[in-house]
């Protein structure tokens, strides 16, 4: 732009269109009005696919992070639930002693534990926990083979006998039952 370009610009006549020589001074060519449009377009499209991918991300994150939580917090009930299942296998052995004795002044003392045993019970109930009793043939999911036994009266793979009880908390197993089988 040369000083007498200058000076029609800087009284405002004769120059012709301001934006026409901004443009020319530059190495872009100017951009028409639908042009414009469809890059705003497509501008707008990027940062709507961001939105959509960082929203599906973040409702991900909040689902596995609910998952976790509910994982966490079965685990610490099985801690809890597994210690108090060492104590309710001692109650029941001391129960099963004493009801062998069978003495007239540990009737009432009994029937107490007892009791107190079935209000364990209950308890484990409350939170989900069931004993497993399918004890007819071995099976890996619920049982735990100690040792296999040779038994005439039964066949191959059976249970002989339970020697710790198994449990279940809500349809998960927390503790295989111990058992022996059948060779």
């Amino acid at each position: 732009m040369n000083d007498n370009d200058k000076f029609k610009k800087f009284f405002g006549f004769g120059g012709g269109n301001d934006a026409q020589e901004e443009n020319s001074g530059s190495n872009e060519p100017a951009m028409s009005d639908k042009e414009a449009l469809e890059k705003a377009e497509a501008h707008i499209g990027e940062w709507a696919e961001k939105y959509l991918t960082l929203t599906a991300d973040f409702e991900n994150y909040k689902k596995r992070v609910n998952s976790e939580r509910a994982d966490w917090a079965h685990e610490a009930q099985k801690r809890i639930v597994l210690d108090l299942l060492a104590i309710a296998d001692n109650f029941e052995r001391a129960l099963e002693q004493e009801k062998k004795r069978e003495s007239a002044e540990g009737i009432a003392w009994l029937a107490g534990f007892e009791m107190i045993y079935q209000s364990l019970e209950k308890l484990f109930a409350k939170y989900g926990v069931q004993p497993i009793t399918d004890f007819s043939v071995f099976n890996p999911k619920y049982h735990e083979g100690l040792m296999s036994v040779e038994s005439d009266q039964h066949q191959s793979g059976q249970i002989v006998q339970v020697l710790q009880k198994g449990y279940t908390m809500n349809d998960k197993v927390i503790r295989p039952a111990t058992v022996s089988v059948a060779k």
